[in-house]
């Protein structure tokens, strides 16, 4: 197909096509045009990135208090991941280098990722020359971090104690937790809001390079709909084929590989995104949530050690 039609027509039917799905999916109206007055809980399942909409789309969808509560910590683990990951990966693609104080993500804790997302913001903001999320650091104001960084304090034990002891409460005891803390949760949302404006995607088949022009179709993972929508970018850049982060503003592509990966899970059997979990001696786990299956990736292992410095 793509030796008889021109890239303009194979760009056409593709935009088509895409919009067609938009449509079934609920999801036609251009994320920049999004109706003005939409709630948190709105602008969370429609425009974050998969992985947070994802989770926070299950937390609301349980019936028990117990399992939202779950669900609630869940999220919690991903916001903070989440940040990680970008924030390594920017400082990475900038200095060639990984700061220090994250050997603890070789095998980590949700401790361990509490002192990561803080300590790579921290060296996020100190860096001099331009680096990739410029926009999410000049977003963050001082009083934004502290109320992030307390909330994230403030969730820490509970989700140790919650993970660490199993459904021990009543009913009405994880009610009472939840309603108390989603004060904490919205406020890790709004912590991690200006990220949501790089669009997370992943290189799709037929990726092209020719005369120093990359022409790939990418797969949109925003919003919490597993079904994800395909757009056509273009770009001087080379880019990689797994997951990335795009900044429309700058037409920039930061790489999140091994961090997120997306693939079909051996257990659901359908395409998921996997967060990486910890470092074993000759592999990787990577984890997905909110289901929690995992997966072994025996490719991964030496990016993630240089990464790691271990």
């Amino acid at each position: 197909m793509n030796e008889k039609l021109k890239p303009p027509v194979i760009s056409a039917i593709i935009a088509m096509l895409e919009a067609v799905r938009l449509v079934v999916l609920g999801r036609d109206q251009d994320r920049a045009e999004s109706p003005g007055g939409l709630s948190l809980a709105e602008t969370v399942d429609r425009e974050f990135p998969f992985p947070l909409a994802y989770c926070f789309r299950s937390m609301q969808a349980e019936l028990t208090y117990s399992r939202k509560w779950l669900k609630a910590l869940e999220l919690y683990e991903v916001i903070i991941k989440y940040v990680s990951f970008v924030l390594l990966s920017a400082l990475k693609q900038q200095k060639d280098q990984t700061p220090v104080g994250v050997t603890g993500l070789r095998r980590p804790s949700v401790g361990h990722w509490h002192a990561a997302c803080f300590g790579l913001l921290s060296a996020a903001k100190d860096s001099s020359g331009e680096i990739f999320v410029r926009r999410y650091l000049e977003a963050l104001d001082r009083k934004l971090i502290r109320r992030g960084r307390d909330a994230s304090e403030r969730l820490l034990p509970l989700r140790n104690d919650t993970k660490g002891h199993g459904f021990i409460e009543e009913e009405a005891r994880y009610q009472a937790l939840y309603e108390a803390n989603l004060c904490y949760i919205q406020t890790l949302m709004e912590f991690v809001a200006p990220l949501a404006s790089y669009t997370l995607i992943k290189v799709g088949e037929g990726l092209r390079r020719r005369r120093g022009v990359s022409l790939f179709p990418a797969k949109i993972l925003m919003g919490s709909h597993p079904i994800f929508p395909v757009k056509l970018h273009e770009t001087q850049e080379e880019v990689d084929t797994d997951c990335l982060l795009y900044d429309a503003e700058s037409e920039k592509y930061l790489s999140l590989h091994p961090w997120l990966v997306i693939d079909v899970c051996g257990e659901c059997h359908r395409e998921v995104v996997f967060l990486y979990d910890k470092l074993e001696p000759d592999y990787v786990v990577l984890r997905e949530y909110p289901t929690n299956h995992t997966q072994r990736r025996d490719d991964a292992s030496e990016l993630v050690r240089s990464y790691l410095r271990v």
